[in-house]
């Protein structure tokens, strides 16, 4: 009985997996009444961000390079390098777009002698909520950075406010 079981159970299990890796059908897409070209993110032709250095002391540089969009929303893309001797956490704080303060998700940590690309992500679902639909609605950025010491979580610095205009 138990074999008949255990045989049982792995030709279910193989079929689920089977399932997993088909191929998708067509379906058809029924229209949508009403379409807005503000429902989503859009990838428009992004402006051009001159490399702006936000922050240059203690052996840290940290370079805002550019905006881009991404499946979350908007991203501010940085450069952080770490020219000391411990290695580094480097969080956004308290963000704001437009003048509306708006969560933003980042944080990076950078090795010792090394150098990093991350990017500050602005969810698409906070930028509709403050009329932000594209990368050129977005006048001015503002925000300050924690920098953390990665092996003891202490505080190496927390920068004055930081503000980016792009219009």
């Amino acid at each position: 009985m138990k074999k008949v079981l255990s045989v049982l159970m792995l030709f279910v299990l193989i079929l689920s997996l089977a399932g997993c890796f088909s191929t998708p059908k067509e379906t058809a897409q029924i229209p949508s009444q009403e379409t807005s070209a503000q429902s989503t993110i859009e990838s428009s032709a992004e402006p051009d961000l001159p490399e702006i250095v936000v922050y240059d002391e203690n052996g840290i540089t940290i370079t805002a390079l550019r905006l881009e969009t991404s499946f979350l929303g908007i991203d501010l893309i940085f450069r952080i390098e770490n020219n000391t001797n411990v290695p580094i956490t480097v969080q956004m704080r308290n963000s704001s777009i437009n003048g509306y303060m708006i969560d933003s998700i980042m944080s990076c940590d950078v090795a010792v002698g090394k150098k990093a690309l991350d990017d500050a992500t602005f969810m698409t679902s906070y930028l509709e909520g403050i009329d932000v639909y594209t990368i050129n609605d977005i006048e001015d950025v503002e925000f300050y950075l924690t920098i953390l010491d990665s092996n003891t979580f202490r505080t190496i610095c927390e920068t004055d406010i930081i503000k980016l205009q792009l219009a």
